[in-house]
């Protein structure tokens, strides 16, 4: 073994210090002043086998191959897709506001219409402030902006 080193909590990022520097070879001492590991991520099963998340569910995401690697050596993971609905005048679509949408809220060809002049004007994926839709010299897209705000 190497040197000590002394980790300050056993969250995320502690825990996952620790690890690394014990997967190099050094001496690690974790201190905490919770009983357990995993920060306010904790969980534990209770006296019915029912996970219970202390300190309330969390979502973890990363588009980082490495982490995600690292973690899944250590716990299983959920899939969780998050989708946030809404309802406009008695039509259901998703939010945040984008090209579906108008889809959803508009006949055919007034989407269409709309659709080709947001992608002329704003480039496809960009993501454009609402308040910048009232700033438009095109009628079409300034009356979108007045829709929703």
């Amino acid at each position: 073994m190497k040197d000590k080193n002394l980790v300050i909590g056993a969250g995320f990022s502690g825990a996952t210090l620790a690890r690394i520097l014990s997967d190099a070879g050094e001496k690690v001492l974790v201190v905490d002043k919770r009983s357990h590991v995993g920060g306010i991520s904790y969980d534990y099963k209770d006296e019915n086998n029912i996970t219970v998340h202390k300190f309330g569910s969390h979502i973890f995401h990363t588009k980082n191959s490495g982490v995600w690697n690292f973690l899944r050596r250590f716990t299983e993971f959920n899939t969780y897709m998050h989708r946030v609905n809404i309802i406009i005048d008695g039509i259901e679509t998703h939010i945040p506001f984008n090209l579906d949408t108008i889809s959803d809220l508009f006949p055919k060809f007034l989407s269409d219409k709309l659709q080709k002049k947001l992608v002329a004007e704003f480039d496809y994926n960009s993501k454009v402030n609402i308040l910048e839709f009232r700033r438009q010299k095109d009628s079409d897209l300034k009356v979108s902006g007045r829709l929703y705000l």
